[in-house]
């Protein structure tokens, strides 16, 4: 499968699958080289930097018959910004986008300040989880995909001594609405621990400036995360 991350973080989101682009919360710029492979758009939640309406626009004129996706909740939204090329899907029913190659997708609620979704995504036997902006993943399960795409956004070690020493100073803590609404780094991790059964392509999601100073890489998440899967079998 081809990747390419276009945006993560509060700044903007896209990612784009093989054919198939998450979300579209960055500027045009970012997109334009990729808009002949873009035949489908798949998209979650109305903020800004998951729905950013001149790149949207900007999207349908360049390409007209690409397809959006969404639940009835952005329906509307994208009918106001003039797009009409729009597949209403209900939460945990799943979508054929295409018979060959085949193309499955299933959106699932999550737990966000607006609503909010994320997806599942078929690519033949190939299978990616993709969930951002979410205060938790509970109730999920997504065993033994190949790729989870999952928001890493802060640091519960670390958030709470962040938040106290920001009202000490007087100073507005963002952070205590992002513990909220967004994933952990525990939370992410613990899920990945919890689902994982095989080799397996991570994407940290929407980490914030301030985590990512932590310098905790994708390999050393994954260290972990098997150490702990071996340790599992081990005892089994």
């Amino acid at each position: 499968m081809n990747s390419v991350i276009l945006g993560s973080s509060s700044k903007g989101n896209a990612i784009l699958y093989n054919n198939v682009l998450v979300d579209c919360g960055v500027a045009f710029s970012k997109l334009k080289h990729y808009v002949n492979e873009i035949d489908y758009v798949l998209l979650t939640h109305i903020h800004k930097d998951h729905f950013n309406k001149s790149s949207l626009i900007e999207l349908a004129i360049a390409k007209p018959e690409i397809r959006f996706i969404c639940c009835e909740w952005l329906e509307n939204e994208l009918k106001k910004i003039g797009i009409t090329n729009i597949t209403v899907i209900e939460l945990n029913t799943v979508l054929e986008l295409q018979f060959s190659p085949k193309i499955l997708v299933s959106p699932f609620m999550l737990y966000h300040d607006v609503k909010n979704c994320g997806w599942r995504i078929m690519f033949g036997k190939y299978k990616v989880f993709h969930a951002t902006d979410t205060e938790s993943l509970d109730g999920i399960e997504a065993r033994g995909y190949d790729c989870y795409a999952i928001e890493h956004n802060y640091d519960e070690d670390t958030i709470y001594d962040i938040i106290r020493e920001k009202k000490e100073n007087g100073e507005h803590s963002y952070e205590e609405g992002a513990i909220n609404s967004h994933l952990s780094f525990q939370q992410a991790q613990a899920f990945i621990k919890a689902n994982a059964t095989k080799e397996y392509l991570l994407f940290r999601l929407h980490i914030s400036a301030r985590y990512n100073e932590n310098n905790i890489t994708i390999s050393e998440i994954r260290d972990a995360i098997d150490k702990e899967l071996n340790n599992a079998k081990q005892t089994d």
